[in-house]
C-alpha cells in the first residue's frame, strides 16, 4: 500500500487580509520627488543651450560705425614734401592780409558765373597780394603740407555731387534725404537757411556765419542752381542775398567720405592720391542712395 497521499485538484483556498492597504512609503515619495527635480532640470539646461546657440547662429552683430574725421587742411598748404636748410627770408616773405566778409562775399559771387552744373566748392579767395623781395615762388604743385598729414586737396573742393531729378519737387525730396539745407549769404552778415524743401512751403531760419561748422558747396550753373533758387524763394530768403550753398551735415559728409576712402582702396591709393571725386545720387527703394560715380588721382 502506498504510503503517499493523493492531493486533490480542486480549487485553492484564498486568503485575504482586511487591514491590508496599498500606500506610497517615504521612499517613493524621495525618489519621485528626485526624478522630477532631474527632469525640470535636464529641461532648463536644454533650454538655455537652445538660446545660446540661437543668439550666435540668428543675432545679427552691428557693425560700429567709425567718424572718418578730416584732417586740418588749408586752401594753400605748405610747398614741397620735405624741410630745406634754408628756409625764406623776410625779404621774400609776401604780405599776407585776411579777407574782409564783404571782398570774400564779393569773390565768392564772381565765382559763381561758369555754366557747368555740378555741384562744386565755392571758391574764397581774398585779393591777390604782391610780393615785396626778389623771389619769384615755387611753380611746383603743392605739397602736403606739415608733416604730411594734411589732405592735400580739402574735401570741398575735390568733391562734386550729381543729382538726376526728374521734377522739382524730387530733387527736394533728394536734398531732405540728405539732410541738406539751402543757406543764402545775405549782405547783412547772417546765413539764411531754408530747409525741409519738400514741403510746399519750406521752412526758414537765420544765424550768424560765425556759428556754421558744416560743409558747405554751391552750384556753377545749370538748371539745378536754378532750382535751389525756386526752393530758397517758396522759403522766403531768396532775396536776402544773390549767393545760395548747400551745407551737408556730418552724417552725410562722413557717408561721403567713407564711400570715397573705400574706392580709393579698391584702386590702391590714398586719399592723399586723389584730386577729384564725383558722387551720383541714384533713386532706391525707400528713398536715395549715394555712390562714387567717377573718381581722378594725380598720380
Amino acid at each position: 500500500m502506498d504510503s503517499r497521499q493523493e492531493t486533490s485538484a480542486g480549487p485553492q483556498p484564498h486568503y485575504s487580509n482586511a487591514n491590508y492597504q496599498l500606500r506610497v512609503s517615504s521612499y517613493d515619495r524621495v525618489a519621485s520627488t528626485i526624478v522630477s527635480l532631474l527632469y525640470l532640470l535636464g529641461f532648463v539646461v536644454l533650454c538655455l543651450i537652445i538660446i545660446v546657440y540661437a543668439m550666435r547662429v540668428f543675432t545679427r552683430v552691428e557693425a560700429v560705425p567709425i567718424t572718418l574725421e578730416e584732417v586740418a587742411s588749408t586752401q594753400n598748404p605748405n610747398m614741397g614734401l620735405e624741410r630745406d636748410l634754408e628756409p625764406m627770408g623776410a625779404e621774400d616773405a609776401p604780405e599776407l592780409a585776411e579777407p574782409q566778409l564783404q571782398e570774400t562775399l564779393d569773390s565768392i559771387s564772381e565765382a559763381v558765373s561758369a555754366s557747368e552744373a555740378l555741384l562744386d566748392d565755392v571758391a574764397f579767395d581774398g585779393d591777390p597780394q604782391s610780393s615785396r623781395g626778389k623771389g619769384k615762388g615755387d611753380s611746383r604743385q603743392a605739397g602736403t603740407g606739415g608733416e604730411g598729414a594734411t589732405e592735400r586737396v580739402p574735401r570741398a573742393q575735390r568733391w562734386e555731387i550729381r543729382f538726376q531729378p526728374g521734377s522739382l519737387k524730387q530733387y527736394a525730396q533728394q536734398l531732405d534725404f540728405f539732410g541738406i539745407e539751402l543757406g543764402v549769404l545775405g549782405g547783412d552778415n547772417i546765413v539764411y537757411y531754408a530747409f525741409n524743401l519738400a514741403k510746399s512751403k519750406p521752412d526758414a531760419k537765420s544765424q550768424p556765419p560765425e556759428l556754421e561748422q558744416r560743409l558747405y558747396m554751391s552750384w556753377r550753373g545749370g538748371e539745378l542752381e536754378q532750382a535751389d533758387r525756386q526752393l530758397a524763394t517758396r522759403a522766403g530768403v531768396a532775396d536776402k542775398g544773390r549767393l545760395i550753398v548747400q551745407f551737408f551735415p556730418s552724417k552725410t559728409e562722413n557717408l561721403m567720405a567713407t564711400l570715397e576712402k573705400q574706392r580709393a582702396t579698391e584702386k590702391g591709393y590714398e586719399v592723399n592720391d586723389i584730386r577729384k571725386t564725383i558722387f551720383a545720387v541714384e533713386e532706391q527703394s525707400g528713398g536715395f542712395t549715394m555712390k562714387v560715380d567717377e573718381q581722378k588721382y594725380f598720380n
